[in-house]
């Protein structure tokens, strides 16, 4: 959309200087604002301003007072009231031009209003202008969590160094643009006049991914068997391999720094599955069943090496033939199932090691596969990443 791609005419206290010069009157200041105009503006009459002179002035002296921002601390609280009153935001099409107000009167039904405005002589750095408007330089991470709390699914569009991202959430559209790795990001928020009706992120699952990157509770044991017991045989619940989670890690979201560590972590659990195989077939070449390791295992270890391609590291080249990320988890369920058909046969150390092992490896690409990921350029978590929420109202 237009407003959330124009480029920033000016950020901190040249923004202030900007805006405070097309600041003219009381009309301008409620057009910008709505009826909270007074919270943002100082008004001091033209008598005021020189008293000392006798003669009377007619008119006001408008100023930008203060300036709308939010602690980090804060985006709980903020979320959490904005998920609660994002179904009203419709109907504030008309209380002013900047796309913002919505959010701001979300978080003063429950937060003193000196929670989230500064001074602006002193907080300039908080303030932009877009599009003729003010915009509130707020921290992305907070209004990322924010859209995927109300239901989002992300879509994200790279181009000429740039990248656009579209959060497509029950009850508005957060769209961001950054042209350019060294630019400021710009974003606006879209109200939405019908509900899509897609079920909200429970409230400890956003709470989850705001605070430490991904949604699930760090003590579930989707996570806890890889993420607590390193130091042991790792050991996959069943759940996570028969499939009874599927749809659960369907809805979970990982930033992109938990998903390259689950990255990392399933290198490593391939190559050791691949030694396992290695170790089996000479073992196999003593006792004469070298025949069905030398031609399955080597089949096995091929596409062991493809999904470690494909999700480890992220590359599709011709090696990797018809198989993609996405369905990994579909051959790795296959190759398990007629492992434990046919290896039954040799009832040796290693092939049970390879069992498990293979487990270990689905196990960790179901929950790499299936999870919704957060770009890099957009998982900005306790980075202090900033973008401008600029804009006027908009409505679909």
């Amino acid at each position: 959309m237009e407003t959330a791609a124009g480029v920033p005419l000016a950020v901190g206290k040249a923004a202030l200087q900007i805006l405070n010069k097309w600041l003219e009157n009381r009309e301008t200041a409620q057009a910008w604002f709505g009826t909270d105009w007074e919270d943002f503006v100082e008004v001091r009459t033209i008598r005021q301003r020189f008293r000392k002179v006798r003669r009377q002035l007619a008119g006001d002296d408008l100023h930008i007072n203060y300036v709308f921002t939010i602690k980090e601390a804060d985006w709980k609280v903020v979320i959490r009231n904005c998920i609660e009153e994002c179904h009203n935001w419709y109907g504030q099409r008309e209380n002013g031009e900047c796309c913002w107000l919505p959010i701001y009167r979300s978080i003063i039904k429950r937060l003193e209003k000196k929670k989230v405005l500064e001074l602006a002589a002193s907080s300039s750095s908080t303030i932009g202008t877009v599009a003729s408007l003010p915009a509130a330089v707020l921290e992305s991470w907070g209004l990322i969590v924010m859209a995927y709390a109300n239901g989002a699914s992300g879509q994200y569009i790279e181009y000429n160094g740039g990248y656009q991202a579209i959060f497509d959430a029950n009850n508005f559209i957060l769209s961001i643009k950054q042209p350019s790795l060294h630019s400021l990001a710009v974003a606006h928020i879209t109200a939405r006049e019908h509900e899509k009706k897609v079920m909200n992120l429970p409230s400890e699952q956003w709470l989850n991914l705001l605070s430490q990157g991904y949604s699930l509770d760090a003590e579930s044991p989707l996570l806890r068997w890889w993420t607590k017991e390193r130091c042991k045989d790792l050991i996959p619940p069943p759940e996570l391999l028969n499939g009874e989670c599927d749809d659960q890690l369907g809805k979970t979201i990982f930033d992109y720094y938990f998903a390259r560590r689950l990255g990392e972590a399933i290198r490593v659990s391939i190559f050791k599955c691949i030694d396992y195989w290695k170790a089996a077939r000479e073992d196999s070449k003593i006792v004469g069943a070298d025949a069905f390791f030398e031609t399955e295992g080597e089949k096995i270890i091929t596409n062991l090496k493809r999904v470690k391609l494909l999700v480890g590291d992220g590359i599709r080249d011709q090696f990797c033939e018809e198989m993609t990320a996405s369905d990994t988890h579909h051959y790795l369920t296959k190759m398990l199932e007629t492992l434990k058909g046919n290896l039954t046969n040799y009832p040796w150390l290693e092939t049970k090691m390879i069992i498990a092992q293979h487990g270990v490896v689905l196990a960790l690409v179901k929950l790499y596969v299936l999870a919704r990921k957060v770009p890099e350029r957009w998982s900005t978590r306790d980075t202090g990443h900033t973008l401008l929420l600029a804009g006027g109202v908009e409505v679909i």
